[in-house]
């Protein structure tokens, strides 16, 4: 979709400009990407522009701002399970906080971001576990497969051996009796 190409440059350039601290340039930028992705109610796009801004305003030390589009990002981020989002959002949402000074929450928002972090941490360590048990699955019935290959290789090679071995016998012994038969 054009809409969401073009809302994923804009995000993009947005980023570009907040790390070069050109504020006001990404600002616009984002609500330009925040606009197109509400006309195309894209939730998991709303959850990032949303951050971004929610971003932005903290850089701008604009707190309270900053909180509204953050707790609005991580509304959306809930609607999509989008988990890893949802973990950027809550260390922001604690950096917010303590900007505020109020630190009960920055804590809060924190405890709930390492435990989401931890979580993902762990799923993703699962899944590298999985993989790897999966993988040493196949490397030991595709080395099974090749020793049964190798075997019967080796099988028919053996049988190949005697039956030609065998052929040559009986030729000799042909031929012996046939030298026999005329010596006499």
């Amino acid at each position: 979709n054009d809409n969401e190409n073009l809302s994923s440059v804009y995000s993009n350039m947005g980023i570009i400009y907040l790390k070069g601290k050109r504020y006001d340039l990404a600002e616009a930028i984002f609500i330009e990407s925040l606009n197109l992705r509400k006309k195309e109610n894209n939730i998991l796009g709303l959850c990032k522009s949303t951050y971004h801004l929610g971003r932005l305003y903290k850089e701008k030390k604009e707190f309270k701002k900053a909180q509204e589009y953050l707790l609005s990002s991580l509304k959306y981020c809930k609607q999509t399970n989008s988990s890893s989002t949802r973990a950027s959002v809550l260390e922001e949402l604690s950096l917010v906080m303590a900007g505020k000074g109020d630190y009960k929450s920055a804590y809060n928002y924190h405890v709930a971001f390492k435990s989401l972090k931890d979580s993902l941490f762990n799923k993703e360590n699962q899944k590298k576990i999985t993989r790897a048990e999966m993988q040493y699955k196949f490397d030991k019935e595709s080395q099974s497969a090749k020793i049964a290959q190798n075997h019967r290789e080796l099988v028919y090679s053996i049988i190949a051996i005697v039956l030609i071995l065998g052929i040559i016998i009986a030729i000799i012994m042909y031929r012996l009796q046939e030298s026999k038969a005329k010596i006499q």
